[in-house]
């Protein structure tokens, strides 16, 4: 019963039963040094996901001592006690459904190929939660350093008996057609008058690596997540589509779906940022061995989202969560859109990793570089930074307390709120069918304070005017529990830098998060890193756009995004230094709707303060 229910859990994900152990595992050995699987558990976690005991077991059995364990799951997630595995584990976590800071790719791909050239018996496992999405991630970050040609496992030991079988039966039927087809070659070449074949000089090993597509000066840039990056390594969709053919399970039937290994868009993108920093073609200013006095920034001006917009029992059940007309008119002149049009207040909030957590990551990235440049590969030596006045550490003693993951990793540092809403209808589109194109500007934090409130308060409002059971036809259950409220992290108004009508500055190397509401409805969540979607030097707005495949999570509501349409300026670096040295002056409001906002704040009883919950 207990196994049913596991193959349950495992959902399209392939399981491997062990004769020799007698367990049945949501594992796969993607290669035959790098296993996959899901989170070892004890306990009534254990009943429905893999029992730790049981992976003790087969790994144990099947590896002995050589095998080393990579845990991806935050404390808050999940947790054990590294002697579980004899202390041969190391942690690397970041949540669950993310993108993981981009210096974690760079060290656990490092650390992983450490280990494994220690020997060719030794394998790797990875596991997050259930073993997909971030070990995928992170497994994929590994393969793509390799330079040899990459391949699903050739060992017996790497399947299950009945796979090994259909593998054996495979290459059995690949022998006899190869030899076949030489057999028909040396007969035609025996016919007189049969052409010489042609002697063709070796090829180039690699070619030229062909960066991210930029953000068009003019027009948009296109979609990232599958941006092919050709060197002496295997490609980014080589080694996701690797990790789809082993980790996935087949289809029942032909006409099912081969579902993704690495689903998530962010993560795909991640990938690919790091496919070219691998291959030597990221921007210059990305990861410099010695960091500049002064690190590059771009402005956020502003985001263009458009909507098919909600109709019929849809926006009943929206309203059945809030009623947002009209909310907060944060900027003069905001134009309305028509009574008959339902314009919901639209809003997006930025967040990032903590910063303190990423510097030491990427201190940890450059102390463990290889001087040679091969990105892949870590020093000889590096396994211990000298670290202020506290002495050599480890980069796993960063993670031995939980100091970075034992509370929200992500903090938000800023919002958009919308400032205009324009209606189209396509030609192409049914009758009643229109376009809803939001217009988003940042807005400092005391403006925040005043329309998170209106929103809160309205959305009451209406779940009261509305019945329960409307709700349901939005599917909140399709996207993950953490999307599902508006985020609890908090807000400081310190880390945000918005000068009136100039927009946001970011750090253009930084990662970023964009989270979507209407009102206190999720659609989706998007994490770039902008330094990859600008043209090096351009005067121009970039335009980084995403549709909506390139979104996460954007199922039920998130069906109505069209596509994300992201413009950034490059900053002076004359400009960036001024706004250092003068920080008042990046946060300073002048409007008089800002002053009466933050007035209008306080006699709703809400104090302005540095930290919020949202």
């Amino acid at each position: 019963m207990a196994n049913y229910v596991r193959r349950i859990v495992s959902g399209y994900k392939a399981r491997f039963r062990d004769d020799q152990t007698g367990v049945d595992l949501d594992l796969v050995y993607l290669t035959d040094n790098i296993i996959i699987m899901g989170f070892p558990a004890a306990g009534i976690e254990g009943y429905y996901r893999n029992k730790r005991e049981d992976v003790k077991k087969f790994l144990d059995t099947r590896h002995g001592d050589k095998y080393w364990v990579f845990n991806l799951c935050p404390m808050t997630e999940n947790s054990y006690p590294a002697s579980v595995f004899y202390g041969r584990v190391s942690r690397h976590p970041f949540p669950d459904h993310h993108a993981p800071p981009l210096a974690i790719l760079a060290l656990a791909a490092r650390e992983i190929g450490e280990w494994l050239n220690g020997g060719q018996d030794r394998v790797a496992v990875m596991h997050c939660k259930a073993g997909k999405g971030r070990s995928g991630t992170i497994a994929c970050s590994y393969l793509l350093t390799q330079e040899s040609t990459l391949s699903a496992p050739k060992m017996e030991r790497s399947y299950a008996t009945k796979d090994w079988a259909v593998v054996r039966a495979q290459e059995i039927l690949d022998a006899v057609e190869v030899e076949e087809e030489e057999l028909d070659n040396q007969a035609n070449a025996s016919k007189p008058g049969a052409p010489m074949p042609a002697i063709v000089e070796d090829a180039a090993t690699t070619s030229e690596p062909a960066p991210l597509s930029p953000a068009s000066p003019s027009g948009p840039a296109s979609p990232t997540s599958t941006t092919q990056v050709k060197y002496a390594g295997p490609s980014l969709q080589e080694v996701l589509d690797l990790h789809t053919s082993r980790r996935m399970r087949r289809p029942s039937s032909p006409g099912d779906k081969h579902r993704r290994g690495v689903s998530i868009p962010s993560q795909r993108r991640f990938l690919s940022y790091w496919s070219l920093v691998l291959a030597d073609a990221a921007p210059h200013l990305f990861w410099p061995l010695t960091p500049p006095a002064s690190l590059p920034q771009v402005r956020l001006r502003e985001m263009r989202i458009r909507l098919r917009e909600p109709s019929g029992v849809k926006m009943n059940a929206l309203r059945a969560v809030n009623t947002l007309l009209e909310v907060a008119g944060v900027r003069p002149g905001r134009k309305k859109a028509g009574r008959d049009v339902q314009t919901d207040e639209l809003w997006v909030s930025l967040a990032r990793y903590k910063d303190d957590f990423v510097g030491t990551l990427e201190s940890w990235e450059r102390h463990t570089r290889d001087e040679s440049g091969r990105m892949g590969k870590r020093r000889p030596g590096a396994e211990n930074m000298q670290v202020g006045d506290q002495g050599e550490q480890t980069l796993q003693s960063h993670f031995s307390d939980g100091k970075w993951d034992d509370s929200k990793m992500i903090k938000i540092f800023s919002h958009l709120s919308t400032t205009d809403v324009q209606v189209s209808q396509p030609a192409d589109a049914e009758p009643k069918s229109r376009e809803l194109t939001y217009l988003l500007h940042p807005i400092p934090h005391s403006q925040w304070v005043n329309v998170r409130q209106k929103i809160k308060d309205q959305g009451k409002a209406s779940t009261v005017a509305n019945k329960p059971a409307d709700i349901s036809d939005l599917e909140v259950n399709q996207v993950p529990t953490s999307a599902q409220t508006t985020p609890d992290t908090s807000r400081a108004a310190s880390m945000e830098n918005i000068i009136e009508g100039d927009g946001l500055l970011l750090d253009a190397c930084r990662e970023v998060r964009g989270k979507l509401y209407l009102g206190q409805i999720f659609l989706g969540w998007f994490w770039f890193i902008p330094i990859f979607h600008m043209t090096p030097g351009a005067k121009e707005t970039a335009h980084f756009v995403l549709p909506r495949k390139e979104l996460d999570f954007a199922v039920a509501a998130g069906g109505w995004v069209i596509d994300i349409d992201i413009a950034m300026d490059w900053i002076d670096p004359e400009e960036s230094v001024d706004m250092a040295s003068d920080p008042q002056r990046a946060t300073e409001i002048k409007t008089t709707e800002a002053v009466d906002a933050v007035k209008e704040a306080e006699q709703l009883g809400i104090k302005v303060e540095d930290t919020l919950d949202s």
